[in-house]
């Protein structure tokens, strides 16, 4: 067998290990990096079948082959650049306009070749003669664009040599390792066509194939050792590094695939010792975790994930083993991850105080959305917000003394509201102005908790007008309670900014809930405050500086006492079924 023979038997391999290189890029076709991998393989695979094509092809033919051959010669190179850009992390340049521009000069190319009165500036002479079926001999004359050319495809290819190993030279040794087989793969064809274009190796005997399988071989081999597509490298070395839990991972055979910088840090073990060596030589110097991740994998590879507690160097670590799959559901290793629970701890603390924190500031809105500003008093949403539970409780102990039906009335479930007006009020704001006016309206606190306890609802109703509401007082205190009331405005005076004493009086009306203690819940709790506001209007009408008040008469029903209630205040006239009685006791 001649070495023509072997040469073609040699290409033919080339073609079929370009081809199975092909098919298994093309399971990664979703991938960013797989397409230009796709494109540098295929336009490879063409190069290679035009070398075939052009030795067993007659003179005429194998010059026309020789010109396409020259399309796949510019674009491989720009496929190899492409995948090195995506692969070390630029894909965002492997844009179409990016493609179109490092695609112009092969194109272009062919339009030189095929048209005759350029084709002298690619080839100025091409001669083929056939010897035999499988050698022939031939006449290559470059032409000035052909250098030209030829300097583009090789400025590409040393272009994406040197990315490589500038990018990944710097991360992991399991990077560089793959960064070395790349750039080795890349510099193989360039090798072969240095070889051809300088006569060291007949023209009839082109490498370059063979120096494409060779690129493609060790790229495929990436892809099987390191699984080239799974994950970006330097993106995936990067994000490892930048995680602040400890990461581990493991192969099917408990050896280090790699580690990120803080599991470095944790285990004090450096990632140059113990990347590709097994568990128990890498972690030595950390026998607890050997002994703990040996007897979790045990020598079967387990899938399911678990969890435990470990001590390193005087820190509690939470360690979690996980299974790593591939497409197809096999078990490819294990990653263990590391977490500090002493930063968990303290970060448990700093999210405790946080809370506390925005709990304490809900707490203190919600109190200032429920006080009035001015006098610090409750403000009417509080009481409609807060006076339901009372207003049940209270009902709750009527309609048990109507069930037991032989003991007392439980008076001290009452509820009394006290409507309160300061008298003539707008005389402050009109004679002292509106800042004398505030003063006054921020002392009736004080004298408001003089006569009621801490647990009545003492409330700015609106303007100068107040709302106390007793909780668990007879309704026969009322009286006693409107009087010192009264006497509280009317024996004190009120202190202005200047130290200016002000005489100023009350009317108060009240009402007790429920209003029929025969049916408690007959009347409501806003008609209650509907009857203080009336017996405040008698207070005024008969001159001030009084107390009013509504009760029902014993026998009164509701059919008697709503219909009243329903109709407008300025038409009420005096019911026979209510009680108004002031001071006087009228």
């Amino acid at each position: 067998m001649d070495w023509q023979v072997l040469y073609m038997l040699g290409v033919l391999v080339a073609l079929i290990a370009l081809a199975g290189a092909g098919l298994h890029a093309w399971r990664y076709r979703h991938l960013g990096t797989a397409k230009p991998l796709l494109f540098f393989v295929a336009t490879a695979w063409c190069w290679s079948l035009c070398v075939v094509l052009m030795a067993t092809a007659s003179p005429a033919f194998a010059i026309h082959w020789l010109k396409v051959k020259y399309l796949f010669i510019g674009m491989t190179p720009v496929g190899a650049f492409i995948f090195v850009l995506c692969f070390t992390g630029g894909e965002r340049w492997s844009r179409p306009g990016l493609w179109a521009a490092m695609l112009a000069l092969p194109l272009g190319t062919q339009w030189l070749l095929w048209n005759p009165a350029t084709t002298t500036l690619m080839l100025q002479d091409v001669r083929f003669t056939r010897i035999d079926a499988l050698t022939y001999t031939d006449t290559l004359i470059f032409g000035p664009y052909y250098w030209l050319f030829t300097a583009y495809g090789y400025l590409l290819i040393l272009a994406g040599i040197c990315l490589t190993l500038a990018t990944l030279w710097s991360g992991n040794p399991l990077l560089r390792r793959q960064g070395g087989l790349l750039a080795a793969g890349l510099l193989m064809p360039l090798i072969a066509n240095v070889l051809l274009i300088t006569g060291l190796v007949p023209r009839q005997y082109d490498l370059v194939p063979l120096g494409l399988a060779l690129a493609v071989g060790m790229l495929w081999l990436a892809m099987l050792r390191y699984q080239l597509f799974n994950v970006l490298p330097v993106m995936r070395n990067r994000a490892l590094d930048a995680v602040r839990d400890g990461v581990l991972v493991l192969d099917t055979h408990q050896r280090v695939v790699d580690m990120n910088r803080a599991f470095a840090q944790m285990t004090g073990v450096a990632s140059n010792h113990g990347l590709g060596r097994l568990l128990t030589q890498a972690f030595a110097s950390q026998p607890l975790l050997c002994e703990h991740l040996t007897q979790r994998l045990g020598d079967t590879p387990v899938a399911v994930s678990s969890q435990a507690l470990l001590q390193l160097a005087g820190h509690d670590y939470e360690l979690d083993v996980s299974p790593i799959f591939n497409t197809r559901q096999q078990l490819q290793g294990h990653t263990v991850t590391l977490h500090d629970l002493n930063d968990r701890v303290a970060l448990e603390a700093q999210l405790r105080a946080r809370n506390a924190e925005l709990e304490q500031a809900n707490l203190d809105l919600t109190q200032h959305s429920l006080t009035d500003p001015l006098t610090g008093l409750r403000n009417r949403r509080f009481v409609l917000q807060h006076i339901s539970h009372d207003l049940e409780r209270c009902c709750e102990r009527y309609r048990r003394w109507q069930d037991e039906g032989h003991s007392e009335r439980p008076d001290d479930a009452d509820l009394i509201a006290f409507l309160v007006d300061i008298d003539h009020f707008k005389e402050v704001n009109d004679s002292y102005g509106h800042n004398a006016g505030d003063s006054v309206l921020q002392q009736v606190q004080a004298r408001l908790q003089r006569v009621f306890r801490e647990d009545d609802y003492l409330v700015r109703w609106g303007g100068e007008e107040f709302l106390v509401v007793t909780r668990q007082v007879p309704r026969q205190q009322a009286p006693q309670l409107a009087e010192r009331l009264r006497l509280a405005f009317a024996e004190q005076p009120f202190r202005l900014s200047n130290g200016q004493p002000l005489r100023k009086t009350c009317s108060v009306g009240f009402a007790c809930y429920p209003f029929l203690p025969h049916e408690p819940n007959a009347v409501g709790w806003l008609q209650v405050i509907d009857l203080a506001d009336q017996a405040l209007y008698h207070a005024k009408q008969a001159g001030r500086n009084r107390w009013f008040g509504y009760q029902a008469k014993p026998d009164a029903r509701s059919d008697a006492v709503l219909p009243w209630l329903q109709t407008p205040a300025a038409q009420r006239e005096q019911s026979p079924w209510l009680t108004l009685f002031d001071q006087s006791g009228q």
